[in-house]
């Protein structure tokens, strides 16, 4: 690595830094503002406050990052290209016969590793603490988040209640409907005091248990309910392991998809992704199959953002700070609603999911084309 190449990449590396940072920091202020009552009502001592703090947001520092890496890195390129103008750096190096295409790979190059970093992140680092970023402070106080009615798609089983606690897994006063009644009672319904879900082991598939179970009654008593030769229901008269006043429902919709403010596929690698799309009792929608096209593209997007960015500013306000991050800002702006508009797009059936995640990219390489047409001279 030459002199010009180390300069630029550690002035790329401060400017990143000071910029994630302060961004990181007004985030966390603006959230703790916001869930101050609920960080008090878990901690109970200072101690104990500085510790769910360190807990809580040392598990978003990688979701932050995720969110915020690829415009970081444009603003990073731009100040960088700007301080060669304010110090009249780049005509010194441009008058010893260094273009700016020379100028600018370091840049890109280090930006290129931001994108592969981030990209590992999403696939290996934000799975593996998926549990702790699915909390937020309503959990840590002891409290839900409401429930969204769900269907399953593979037994015909349908999901409501009250709360979802992420934390535990748990749903507080569910009512479950099943597409049969239960045998001896003629109800399809069951109600109880909570229900947990619980991964398929040697005793069970993965499903509900269901505590306090309050309809129907004499439960201990009831036959269990078998649908085309499936256990679908399983009482406590057919299984040791069961309370009398517990019953378990089979069931592959786990509670992450019973909640409006999470995806469920937000934290989950691509192969995660891939498999979540032959969940039978998920039918994944049209804004799923978008997410899974436009996992795929996200580094690419990434890589986009630079070639729109640092070629304009490079070309028409570098020469002044304030011109040059009013036009990184558009550019940012026209690129986040542009895919914005041609994710809502495909999420609403207007174009195909595949389309609606490669629309974008479609727009946005003949203009990064043009853009960068300068410095290929």
């Amino acid at each position: 690595m030459q002199l010009i190449d180390r300069y630029l990449v550690s002035t790329y590396v401060k400017v990143f830094f000071v910029c994630f940072i302060s961004l990181l920091g007004i985030y966390c202020v603006y959230d703790f503002v916001e869930n101050l009552p609920e960080f008090l009502e878990q901690s109970g001592s200072g101690e104990g406050l500085v510790r769910q703090l360190v807990t809580h947001y040392g598990a978003r520092l990688p979701l932050f990052f995720d969110q915020t890496s690829h415009v970081i890195a444009l603003i990073a390129s731009v100040f960088v290209i700007t301080g060669l103008y304010r110090y009249q750096e780049i005509y010194a190096l441009m008058a010893a016969g260094i273009s700016q295409a020379r100028i600018v790979r370091p840049l890109l190059v280090v930006t290129l590793a931001v994108s592969l970093l981030a990209a590992a992140n999403r696939e290996f680092g934000l799975p593996a603490i998926r549990e702790q970023l699915m909390s937020d402070p309503r959990d840590l106080a002891g409290r839900g988040r409401k429930l969204v009615p769900g269907y399953d798609h593979e037994t015909g089983v349908y999901i409501g209640g009250q709360w979802v606690y992420l934390d535990s897994r748990r749903i507080a006063k569910p009512n479950f409907r099943l597409p049969v009644p239960l045998p001896n009672i003629g109800s399809n319904k069951l109600a109880a005091e909570e229900a947990q879900y619980q991964a398929a082991n040697e005793q069970h598939a993965g499903g509900y248990l269901l505590r306090g179970v309050v309809n129907p009654v004499r439960l201990a008593d009831l036959p269990s309910c078998d649908v085309q030769g499936v256990r679908l229901v399983t009482m406590p008269r057919d299984a040791s392991w069961l309370q009398p006043d517990q019953c378990f429902v089979a069931s592959n919709l786990s509670v992450e998809y019973l909640t409006k403010d999470l995806q469920a596929s937000q934290f989950a690698s691509m192969r995660e992704l891939l498999g979540g799309m032959g969940n039978a009792s998920f039918r994944a929608g049209l804004g799923s199959r978008v997410q899974l096209h436009a996992r795929l593209l996200q580094p690419v997007l990434d890589m986009l953002l630079f070639f729109l960015g640092v070629p304009t500013v490079l070309g028409q306000g570098a020469r002044n700070a304030f011109v040059a991050v009013g036009v990184s800002t558009l550019i940012v702006l026209i690129y986040f609603l542009v895919i914005l508009a041609c994710h809502g797009l495909g999420a609403h059936a207007v174009l195909s999911p595949a389309l609606a995640a490669w629309a974008p990219l479609l727009l946005f390489v003949p203009w990064a084309g043009w853009c960068a047409q300068p410095l290929l001279r």
